[in-house]
């Protein structure tokens, strides 16, 4: 019986192929370290909204104030790991790698359906994994929000394959495509890249293909319709008065610093870059060469579909990520920040299956012997990089995280009156934690703890206090200013929870009742001071 379970195994592995199962080892290989990297402080604010938020509904119906984006399926995902897993760090930190893994496992299966060769899939799997921006973006739990587009952009990918060749339903690529909107707005790419290899096919000529089209198309245009209505007015996060000018330093920073991405932003890496870089300039050529010496129509819906979704993914997030890389990546030394790696992840998989897609092409068995060679160095070399930049991440956060961790749970255990005000004092805080204190501490403690009713402050400005919708009078707070836009107060809610951006973080303009503590470098609270 054990036998023959292992031989029906491996027959829908082998159905499968390789590739993909060994690009989700390879992931999960190389991204190990950050198992136990901890929080970011970032990750903190996600965290006490999933925990304390009434209904996971009200994530959907509802959007996380002065936001710009509208994105309920990570936050979904946030809601769910936070009520399974509370704060535990590592747990969280395995569902994202996870996540990651798979989706390096999908890049070789797609590479492989597509070519027909699992070569192919190895390469554009072990690839993609080797990349540092991919491993980069998994490790950061604040940006799942990537992870999780590019897992149901490629499902979606797979599907509209399948519906197709007339394998599978045509409203799954759109509930797929529709999915991945609904995670970052970055999988606007895919669902160009959709149109785009729908159009070529000629749908007018078949009506299965066209009703893919409406579907493709329709569920796009309701995200545009969604993200409108429920992102709030007043935001914050943005500025884009000048599209233009804004448009250009965002889409031009992404570029510039497109190599400085693939070594992950490390400066002793550049050699794997262009190694990189070359590899797939050289199956760009490979490739239009072949379209270029071969009449259209006698082009496959194989021969023309993974050069168009290779290219959307390299070419497209630089044009749809503007708003946002105007600021993260206008300077040098944002390359700093392994966080900003982020904006690379689908160009990630572009590269991958791009570099797969020549491969493929390649007619001589001396040239893809030289070239596979040459994958295998890069991919090679591309672990290692990536494996320090996992490394790098669980040293910069592990400490902070666990002081973070002490701290919330040493206050939770305390009792505090309604509306208090709490000063942390340290002469040593890990970095960027004063600007997310409230939030650090309130995820750490219980839901109903006393603790969630007061403001928490640590010598700067906290970006918000999170307390229960009853608690956001202002009248509640006297002496604390609270921000302002055009004259309006920055006061915001979704569900039960509201947001209030006092405007000053400074002990001397707290008010009362205030309690004040000295926190060491373990999180541990010594004294309160009078």
């Amino acid at each position: 019986m054990i036998t023959g379970t292992a031989n029906a195994l491996r027959a829908k592995i082998a159905k499968i192929g390789w590739a993909p199962l060994g690009g989700f080892v390879i992931a999960l290989a190389v991204t190990w370290p950050i198992l136990r990297a901890g929080f970011h402080p970032e990750d903190f604010g996600w965290l006490s909204i999933a925990r304390r938020i009434d209904s996971p509904w009200s994530l959907v119906t509802g959007n996380i104030p002065f936001n710009y984006f509208y994105r309920p399926i990570p936050l979904l995902l946030w809601w769910l790991s936070a009520h399974v897993f509370g704060a535990a760090a590592m747990a969280h930190n395995a569902a994202d790698l996870l996540v990651h893994a798979c989706n390096a496992a999908l890049v070789g299966a797609l590479a492989a359906r597509l070519t027909r060769q699992q070569a192919s899939g190895w390469i554009a799997a072990a690839l993609f994994a080797a990349l540092p921006a991919a491993t980069a973006t998994a490790a950061w739990m604040s940006d799942r929000f990537d992870t999780i587009a590019l897992l149901f952009s490629l499902l979606a990918l797979f599907a509209l394959e399948k519906a197709i060749a007339r394998r599978g339903t045509p409203w799954l690529p759109a509930l797929l495509l529709f999915i991945a909107l609904l995670s970052k707005e970055i999988a606007y790419a895919v669902a160009a890249i959709m149109l785009v290899w729908l159009v070529v096919l000629r749908p007018w000529r078949d009506k299965n293909r066209l009703v893919l089209l409406g579907g493709v198309f329709g569920c796009t245009v309701l995200t545009v319709i969604l993200r409108f209505t429920t992102v709030a007015p007043l935001d914050t996060s943005l500025r884009t008065s000048d599209t233009a000018h804004a448009f250009l330093t965002g889409a031009g920073g992404w570029w510039r610093h497109s190599l400085a991405a693939l070594n992950g932003f490390q400066s002793s890496s550049i050699v794997f870059g262009i190694t990189v870089a070359l590899l797939a300039f050289f199956a760009t050529i490979v490739i239009a060469r072949g379209i270029w010496h071969k009449p259209i129509d006698e082009l496959g819906v194989d021969e023309l579909a993974l050069p168009i979704i290779a290219l959307g993914l390299i070419v497209l997030p630089a044009f749809i990520q503007w708003p946002v890389t105007q600021y993260a990546l206008v300077r040098d030394e944002n390359l700093a920040y392994l966080v900003n790696l982020r904006f690379y992840y689908f160009a990630a998989a572009g590269i991958a299956l791009l570099v797969a897609a020549g491969y493929a092409r390649l007619k001589s068995n001396r040239t893809r012997a030289a070239f596979a060679t040459v994958c295998v160095v890069a991919i090679v070399c591309g672990l290692g990089i990536s494996h320090g930049v996992g490394k790098q991440w669980a040293r910069s956060w592990r400490p902070g995280s666990h002081e973070a961790l002490t701290l919330g749970a040493e206050l939770n255990a305390r009792r505090f009156p309604p509306q208090c005000r709490i000063y942390l004092d340290s002469e040593q805080w890990p970095p960027a934690f004063q600007p997310h204190v409230d939030s650090i501490v309130k995820s750490v403690a219980d839901p109903d703890a006393s603790i969630q009713g007061c403001a928490i402050f640590a010598g700067s400005v906290v970006f918000h206090t999170l307390l229960e919708n009853g608690q956001c009078d202002l009248g509640l707070w006297p002496g604390l200013d609270v921000r302002k836009r055009n004259g309006t107060p920055l006061i915001g809610s979704i569900g039960n929870l509201c947001f209030i951006p006092f405007a000053s973080g400074e002990r001397e303009k707290l008010g009362s009742p205030l309690f004040r503590f000295h926190v060491d470098a373990q999180g541990h609270v010594q004294e309160e001071l009078d």
